[in-house]
């Protein structure tokens, strides 16, 4: 038995149903509920690729750990981002064109899910093709744990450090107080906030 749950948690990733599950809850959570619990979510994840990565006795299990997750951490703090500037950009669209945009207020979530998602999907999508050819996804794996950098992987590190500026500088760009920024990152992440 102890046998069985090391070796999902070494192979949870290319698992279908941990897949499923990971995008399902992560989308829907995310989108009904708040980022909380796309938060709590990937904190899950990431002490699964922990736990994976002690296993596989890695040298940096940290730097590794990063390596690994860093997209799902990408995907956290541009979501954040999105929260913050989508509110001041749908408020301008309905200033300047009238209540007739006021109706696309409602897809902002939507739209918010849908960029989340898309590697996630990317990831659905490899361990379906895993289950035919499982040798030639092993390969693949083993070649990323090498550190060999795709443009992925740089476009992953882009999107974090671009999303943390880009909420860092929020107070200068939209022109309103921190503690404005701070309540509603706050907001996103309450476990179950209030409806209005």
């Amino acid at each position: 038995m102890k046998q069985k749950i090391k070796s999902w948690v070494i192979t949870h990733d290319e698992k279908i149903l941990f897949t499923i599950l990971y995008i399902g809850l992560s989308v829907v959570l995310s989108i009904y509920i708040s980022l909380f619990w796309l938060v709590v979510i990937v904190g899950i994840h990431t002490l699964l690729e922990y736990i994976s990565l002690k296993y596989k006795n890695v040298d940096n299990v940290f730097l590794e750990l990063f390596y690994h997750m860093k997209l799902d951490f990408a995907l956290i703090t541009f979501a954040l981002f999105l929260s913050i500037y989508m509110e001041a950009v749908f408020g301008f669209l309905i200033a300047k064109y009238g209540t007739r945009f006021a109706s696309f207020l409602a897809y902002q979530n939507t739209f918010r899910a849908i960029l989340m998602s898309l590697d996630d999907l990317a990831q659905a999508i490899k361990a379906i093709l895993s289950i035919k050819n499982k040798k030639q996804v092993s390969i693949k794996i083993e070649d990323e744990e090498k550190g060999k950098n795709s443009i992925s992987d740089y476009l992953s590190l882009i999107l974090l450090v671009g999303s943390i500026i880009g909420i860092l500088i929020s107070p200068y760009i939209l022109d309103i107080e921190v503690m404005k920024v701070i309540e509603k990152l706050g907001i996103e992440l309450t476990p179950f906030p209030k409806s209005n």
